[in-house]
């Protein structure tokens, strides 16, 4: 039995629409990471990197995801794409619940998040990156976080399916397994 289902995958990935369905279905509370983080420090995303920069957002995420992972009551919990290259947070992730990667190809992810200005990893001299840019960043970056994502206990292609298909795949294959969801 384990208290917390945790989403991982890159940006644009699915995380927060598929986890915030799950936790509806199976009534449990439900976290993005970032948000908790913004809450936390009064800032965007986008401006703690700017101002603090990525390693301060780092220890910041850290922060979040062992407090979220303390909780009594079961969750759902949605892990920025990069929190994963911390080895402190895949081990929290481990220990308390199961991890869920979200397997999403480039170019569905160039669709997600071409446009979305909240994505400092994203961002260039102009407000977003042109699908060249992308194309050469995505790979090394998708690379360097592949090893955390591969480490779910669950891995989810997640193709073209819609997130209801999603959600509910995650909650079958938690269900069938032997890990048992605490309803």
């Amino acid at each position: 039995m384990f208290k917390h289902i945790f989403l991982t995958g890159f940006m644009g990935s699915g995380k927060t629409t598929i986890g915030k369905k799950i936790a509806r279905r199976m009534k449990w509370s439900f976290y993005d990471c970032d948000q908790e983080i913004e809450k936390k420090t009064g800032c965007s995303i986008p401006e703690i990197f700017k101002y603090e920069g990525e390693q301060q957002f780092r220890i910041y995420e850290q922060g979040i995801i062992a407090e979220l992972a303390e909780r009594d009551q079961p969750a759902v919990i949605a892990l920025g794409g990069g929190a994963l290259l911390n080895e402190r947070n895949l081990q929290t992730v481990k220990q308390h619940g199961r991890l869920i990667y979200l397997k999403t190809h480039p170019d569905q992810i160039w669709q997600r998040v071409r446009l979305n200005h909240n994505r400092p990893l994203l961002s260039g001299d102009r407000k977003f990156l042109s699908k060249e840019e992308f194309d050469q960043k995505i790979p090394s970056l998708m690379a360097d976080r592949e090893k955390g994502y591969l480490q779910a206990d669950v891995v989810i292609d997640c193709g073209l399916e819609k997130a209801d298909r999603i959600a509910e795949q995650i909650i079958d294959r938690l269900r069938l397994g032997d890990h048992k969801l605490q309803d």
